[in-house]
C-alpha cells in the first residue's frame, strides 16, 4: 500500500511540474496549442493523467481499469490522429489480471475498426494481429475472447475493402485473410472467412467459392449447434449468388438446427430470426415469409421493471420479421408485394413504423404513393396517439422530403390528437415536429413551437415543466431560433427553483447547449455574448461552452480559437491544482484518494485539439 502511495505521489509531482512548466513557458517559444507539436504535448500530459487514473483505481479497488486509455486512444483515432492513438496503445501498462486483458485488448480492437473505416487497412491489420488468442473464464464458462475481438475487427476490415482502389484491394484482402486464418476458435475463424467471402464477391468470384467451401468445412467442426447454424445460414446467403439450389439446401439445414434450440431464454426465436435475416440477404422472399410464420405473434413480457426495459433485447416476433421483409422488398422495388405484407401486420405500432419506413424508401421513385402511405400512417397514429405519438415526428420528417409543399398540413394535423396526451408528452412531441418542419417552412415551425410552449407552460408538475422547457430551448437552438431559446432561460430557472431544495443555476445547462449550437452555426458573437453571462455558472458548463466556441472558431480564426481553448485549458489546470492540494491534505490524515475527475476535461481538450489539427492537416 505504501509503495503504491509513493508511486502515486511521484506521478502527481511529475504532473504538477509539467503543468507548472506549461504555465510559465506559455508564450516563450512554446509551440501553438493548435499545432501538431502542441497536440503532442497535450497527448503526453493527458497520457500522464490516464496513468494516474489507472494507478489510483488499482490502488483503491484492487483491479485494473483501462477506461481512460481507451477513451483517449479511440478518440484520437476517430479524430484521424492515428500516430497519437498508437502512442497511447504503446504507453498502456500491460494487464496482469484475467478480466483486465479483455478491456486492454478491446482498445486495440476499437482502434483497428476505426482505422479500417478510415481507409487505414495497414494499421487495422497490424493492430488486429497483435491481439492474442486468449481465453476468459466467466464462472463455469470459458470464452475465446481474443478470437472474438479479432473476428470483430476482421469483419469491419472486410466490409471496408470495397472503398479501396483495385490495386490495393487484393493486397489488403490477403493480409486480412492471413489474419483471419490465425484465429484459433472454429466459429470465429469461420465467421471471419464468411465476411471476407462477401467482400471478395465483387472482385474475385473464384476466391469466394473457395472460402465458402472452407466455411462449410469449419461449420462441421463446431461443437455448438447454434454456431454451426449461424455459419451455414451466413454462407448460404453467399452461395445463393451462384447456386440457388445449394443455398436452399443450406437454409433448410440451418432452419432445422435453429428449430432444435431451447426456448429457456428464447434461443429458438433468435435462431429462427437469424435464418430469416440471411434469407432476406439472399432475396429468398417466399422462404423468408414462410420462416417468419414460425416466430411467436405476441411479444413476451421480458421485464416488469421500467428502468431495465430499454436495456433488454426483446425476442423477435412474427410481425417484426414481416415488417423487415416488407422494407427489404420495397428497397428492391417490389412495392406491391411489400404493401401486401404491411396489410397483414396486426400490431399498430409495428404497422405504423413500417408504413413510414416504406414511404421514405419511395420518396424519389414514387412520391405520390409515399404521400398516400404517410396519410395512412397519420390516421393510424392519431387513432393510437397514447402509445404511437412519437411517430408523428417521423411522419413529418419524411413528409418534408416527399411532399415539402404539404408538410405544414401534416404538421398541424397532429395538434388536435396531441391534446389528448399529458402536457409533457404533447409539448415535446410538438417541439420535435416543429424541429423537423424548420427546414421547409420556418414560419410554420415557429408557430408550432409557440403551440408547444403554451402546452409546456400549463404543466403543473414543476419537474416536468422544467424538462419540457429545456427540451424546447435545446431544439430551438438546434434550428437556429437562438433568441427564442435564450428567452426561455429565466422560465427554466423559475421552474427549477419551484421544485424546492435545489441549487440555483439549472439554466446554465441549457445556456451551454445554446452556446454550443450558436458556435456550430457560426454565430460566434452571439455565442460569446451568452458565454459572458455565464460567469456565475458551474465551471463544467463554462468549460464546455469555451471549448465549443474555440473549436468552432478554428477554421476561420485560429489565433482567436486558441485563446478560447487556452482559457478552458487554464481552467482545468487551476482546478486540477486545487484538487491536488486537497488530495495532499487527505493523504496526511490517511484518507483514500479517488481517481481525478479532471481527466474527463483533459481528455475533451486533447480530442478537441486533435480534431482541429487533423482538419488543418487534411485541408492542406
Amino acid at each position: 500500500m505504501k509503495v503504491a502511495q509513493r508511486t502515486s505521489e511521484v506521478i502527481t509531482n511529475l504532473l504538477l511540474a509539467a503543468l507548472l512548466f506549461a504555465l510559465t513557458s506559455e508564450g516563450k517559444g512554446q509551440p501553438s496549442l493548435l499545432s501538431r507539436a502542441g497536440l503532442k504535448n497535450l497527448v503526453t500530459e493527458t497520457l500522464q493523467q490516464a496513468m494516474r487514473h489507472h494507478l489510483q483505481h488499482k490502488e483503491i479497488y484492487g483491479s485494473e481499469d483501462f477506461w481512460s486509455f481507451g477513451q483517449l486512444a479511440v478518440g484520437l483515432a476517430e479524430a484521424g490522429c492515428f500516430s497519437e492513438a498508437v502512442q497511447v496503445l504503446k504507453a498502456m501498462p500491460k494487464p496482469t489480471k484475467e478480466f483486465a486483458k479483455q478491456r486492454y485488448w478491446d482498445i486495440y480492437r476499437q482502434v483497428a475498426m476505426v482505422a479500417a473505416k478510415s481507409g487505414r487497412h495497414d494499421l487495422a491489420v497490424r493492430l488486429t494481429k497483435q491481439i492474442p488468442n486468449y481465453m476468459t473464464r466467466y464462472h463455469k464458462r470459458i470464452e475465446p475472447t481474443g478470437d472474438m475481438q479479432k473476428a470483430s475487427a476482421v469483419r469491419v476490415i472486410a466490409q471496408s475493402l470495397e472503398k479501396l482502389p483495385p490495386a490495393q484491394r487484393q493486397k489488403r484482402f490477403e493480409e486480412a485473410l492471413f489474419t483471419a486464418l490465425q484465429i484459433g476458435d472454429n466459429f470465429w475463424r469461420g465467421d471471419s472467412l464468411c465476411e471476407l467471402a462477401i467482400a471478395a464477391h465483387k472482385f474475385s468470384p473464384q476466391e469466394v467459392k473457395r472460402l465458402a467451401g472452407q466455411v462449410l468445412a469449419i461449420a462441421e467442426k463446431c461443437v455448438k449447434d447454434s454456431e454451426r447454424m449461424k455459419l451455414i445460414a451466413k454462407i448460404a446467403a453467399v452461395v445463393s449468388r451462384w447456386d440457388k439450389q445449394k443455398a436452399t439446401e443450406l437454409f433448410n439445414r440451418a432452419l432445422t438446427i435453429a428449430l432444435r434450440q431451447p426456448q429457456k431464454h428464447y434461443e429458438r426465436d433468435f435462431a429462427v430470426w437469424f435464418v430469416v435475416e440471411k434469407m432476406i440477404e439472399a432475396e429468398f422472399w417466399d422462404e423468408a415469409i414462410k420462416t417468419a410464420q414460425l416466430l411467436p405473434e405476441v411479444e413476451p413480457k421480458v421485464s416488469d421493471i421500467p428502468a431495465l426495459a430499454p436495456m433488454v433485447i426483446l425476442p423477435p416476433t412474427k410481425w417484426r420479421a414481416l415488417a423487415t421483409i416488407a422494407k427489404a422488398l420495397a428497397e428492391r422495388g417490389q412495392v406491391d408485394r411489400a404493401l401486401q405484407i404491411v396489410e397483414t401486420i396486426k400490431p399498430p405500432l409495428v404497422r405504423i413504423e413500417t408504413l413510414v419506413s416504406v414511404a421514405q424508401l419511395l420518396a424519389k421513385s414514387s412520391p405520390q404513393k409515399a404521400e398516400e402511405l404517410l396519410w395512412k400512417a397519420m390516421t393510424e397514429t392519431s387513432q393510437n396517439v397514447s402509445t404511437a405519438h412519437s411517430f408523428f415526428v417521423a411522419i413529418v420528417e419524411v413528409a418534408s422530403k416527399v411532399v415539402p409543399q404539404k408538410v405544414s398540413e401534416f404538421a398541424f394535423r397532429t395538434v388536435k390528437p396531441l391534446r389528448r396526451l399529458s402536457g409533457y408528452s404533447a409539448a415535446i412531441t410538438l417541439s420535435g415536429i416543429a424541429t423537423k418542419l424548420s427546414g421547409v417552412d420556418r414560419n410554420a415551425s415557429k408557430a408550432l413551437f409557440s403551440e408547444a410552449l403554451k402546452v409546456a407552460r400549463r404543466i403543473s408538475d414543476h419537474e416536468q415543466r422544467m424538462l419540457a422547457l429545456e427540451t424546447l430551448a435545446d431544439q430551438m437552438s438546434q434550428i437556429n431560433f437562438f433568441n427564442d431559446a435564450v428567452a426561455l432561460l429565466p422560465e427554466i430557472e423559475q421552474a427549477s427553483q419551484a421544485r424546492g431544495n435545489v441549487s440555483p443555476g439549472r439554466w446554465c445547462l441549457t445556456a451551454r447547449r445554446i452556446v454550443e449550437a450558436m458556435a456550430k452555426a457560426g454565430q460566434i458573437n452571439q455565442a460569446v455574448l451568452l458565454l459572458q453571462k455565464m460567469n456565475q455558472c458551474r465551471s463544467e458548463d463554462r468549460f464546455e461552452a469555451l471549448l465549443a466556441v474555440g473549436e468552432a472558431l478554428a477554421p476561420r480564426d485560429r489565433k482567436r480559437a486558441e485563446e478560447f481553448i487556452r482559457k478552458a485549458w487554464q481552467m482545468v489546470k487551476a482546478e486540477w491544482q486545487e484538487e491536488e492540494r486537497r488530495a495532499q491534505e487527505l493523504r496526511k490524515i490517511g484518507s483514500r484518494i479517488y481517481p481525478s475527475l479532471q481527466f474527463h476535461r483533459f481528455l475533451k481538450i486533447t480530442l478537441s485539439v486533435a480534431r482541429i489539427v487533423s482538419a488543418q492537416t487534411s485541408g492542406r
